[in-house]
């Protein structure tokens, strides 16, 4: 139960929201989102378990709105800042970034809340509009960058919108355990070699 000095070091902390949103996110990150409790939240918000859900439906909405995965990724918003440009030079130009900025394409806490989708229904529907959402942002690019000339026509937009996403959730996911970082100069030329497969052959 919160006791009456928690409630008065909480009151000061902002609104109800905003501290219910501190407290989930410390939370999330100790316990991960299964061993996460809506009573441990409530508790360090200095509120009651009644008043976390008049704000939020569960643990899926507060895992959501605590740790940013409401939010666009970094990534997609380069790409929607890159707009101007064609398509392979937004590709050129945001995936190498991904060398000093493995999460560029993932919030913190993503990973798990993928994991916990697996189990959790609410959550896995929201999760599934997040990355289908993502995946037909990138697709409109590579259809677009065929319109343009700049990417071969062969190539099926969904296909390579999913190719790109999984890259950028498997660097988010594997760079917190390789022994080293990727090679920037590596990286870049991979992508590189990369980029002159999907462009269009010369007559």
């Amino acid at each position: 139960m919160t006791t009456e000095d928690e409630t008065k070091r909480a009151s000061g902390r902002g609104t109800g929201r905003e501290r219910i949103l501190r407290a989930a996110a410390e939370v999330f990150a100790e316990r991960g989102y299964e061993g996460a409790r809506v009573q441990e939240i409530a508790k360090r918000a200095g509120m009651t378990t009644g008043a976390i859900y008049a704000h939020f439906a569960g643990r899926h909405e507060l895992l959501l709105a605590a740790t940013g995965l409401q939010e666009r990724t970094t990534a997609l918003e380069q790409l929607e800042a890159l707009g101007d440009l064609d398509a392979r030079q937004i590709i050129a130009t945001i995936g190498p970034a991904l060398a000093s900025d493995p999460d560029l394409g993932m919030r913190p806490m993503a990973m798990e809340a993928l994991v916990a989708a697996r189990r959790e229904p609410r959550l896995h529907e929201v999760m599934r509009q997040r990355v289908e959402a993502s995946n037909e942002e990138l697709a409109a690019l590579i259809a677009r960058g065929q319109r343009e000339g700049s990417l071969t026509e062969d190539l099926d937009p969904a296909t390579v919108a999913k190719f790109f996403n999984a890259l950028l959730v498997g660097v988010a996911a594997l760079a917190p355990v390789w022994d080293e970082p990727l090679s920037e100069d590596g990286w870049r030329l991979l992508l590189e070699r990369l980029l002159e497969g999907m462009a269009p052959e010369l007559d």
